[in-house]
């Protein structure tokens, strides 16, 4: 499992992981990032092994079509590395998640002939896998408009493998956060680091709803992020004291995918897995894309939504707290539309998706 160092690229080959787990659980799984960004202790936490190479972004020249173009493109150094590990762990069948650890890992894998399957988990390919899908047998997509950038005879529709969710965990989890059954809760996340856009326009906000008439209706749980919550942690503490309704700040909630089931409306950035898990609970995202995306794979995936009739799209340049007060009101008294809007994103959610890859990457090791 080449499976990176952000939670994007960790969480969906840890879903299939734990997939296989479930059909073989004897079956061994190497979990192979960058070094020191590994979130190592996560992945022994799930009973798995890990190891680490060298690996950086790729090269952007343009004209790495051919596979030796593309070794070159990705760097000798961390595909010899990832051939070591390969001939002392002698693996059946090798997945890349994307991301730059993706094309050595995939490059050692085509070189000793082992089979090999990526992930593209957004609607526009990043750089890496673009390169690797060259040497790939499969490339599963989350997202059908990713299918027009590769060969189609390898591309199969799978969706984005997310971790199992349930309604009863999320209202749980609800409860122990404070949280009452009976009012609308709204979620306000910007992955697991957090975003501090987000951050600054959420607190601007959360004054101009106090004082609207959704108030007594309305709960929200602003998780700040781990790598903001130095600078914004306290602010938020004070801003909670002068609502009119509950407010809870936290730097994150590691079981966020459980709590999108209890929830009504998830303000987000346009990552392809936080996507996937809200589509799999059914809750209504209103999404502003991270425009600093190396491909602006965020915003197509939030315009695959929003084509859809699945989600609330406004760019950050043109929100501000009054936009975004008008947006969130506006959802909250419209029920009807809401609950369209819901299902329509439940219909692009597939959570047996870890599942169904997890049967292909056997099927290939059996073969």
């Amino acid at each position: 499992m080449a499976s990176g160092a952000t939670g994007g690229h960790l969480y969906p080959c840890l879903a299939i992981a734990d997939a296989i787990r479930l059909t073989y659980p004897d079956a061994r799984l190497l979990f192979v990032g960058p070094k020191g960004k590994t979130d190592e202790q996560l992945i022994q936490a799930h009973g798995f092994e890990s190891a680490t190479i060298s690996a950086s972004g790729v090269s952007r020249t343009g004209g790495a079509f051919r596979p030796w173009q593309v070794l070159k493109a990705i760097s000798f150094a961390p595909v010899a590395e990832a051939l070591r590990l390969l001939r002392q762990f002698r693996p059946h069948v090798v997945f890349g998640a994307g991301g730059y650890v993706s094309g050595p890992v995939i490059a050692a894998a085509w070189l000793k002939n082992i089979p090999r399957a990526i992930l593209e988990a957004n609607a526009i390919p990043g750089l890496a896998n673009r390169l690797a899908a060259r040497l790939a047998n499969s490339i599963f997509i989350g997202f059908d408009p990713a299918a027009k950038y590769f060969s189609r005879r390898k591309v199969v529709l799978m969706g984005n493998p997310v971790r199992t969710g349930s309604k009863a965990e999320g209202q749980r989890i609800r409860a122990d956060l404070g949280f009452e059954e009976g009012k609308l809760l709204i979620v306000v996340v910007g992955g697991s680091l957090g975003s501090r856009f987000l951050n600054e326009v959420m607190l601007s906000t959360l004054p101009l709803l106090s004082k609207h008439r959704v108030a007594s209706r309305l709960q929200v749980l602003h998780c700040v992020g781990k790598r903001f919550w130095d600078q914004f942690g306290k602010t938020a503490t004070r801003v909670a004291v002068g609502l009119n309704f509950k407010y809870v700040a936290v730097p994150f909630v590691p079981e966020l995918h459980n709590l999108f089931y209890a929830c009504h409306v998830v303000v987000c950035r346009g990552g392809a897995m936080t996507l996937s898990e809200i589509a799999a609970a059914g809750a209504l995202p209103i999404i502003i894309p991270w425009p600093g995306a190396a491909n602006n794979e965020q915003l197509a995936n939030a315009q695959f939504f929003q084509r859809n009739g699945a989600a609330v799209l406004i760019e950050e340049k043109h929100l501000d707290e009054r936009r975004l007060q008008s947006i969130l009101v506006e959802t909250i008294d419209n029920d009807a539309d809401a609950r369209k809007m819901r299902d329509n994103c439940r219909r692009i959610g597939r959570p047996d998706a870890a599942k169904l890859i997890a049967s292909a990457l056997m099927g290939f090791g059996r073969r």
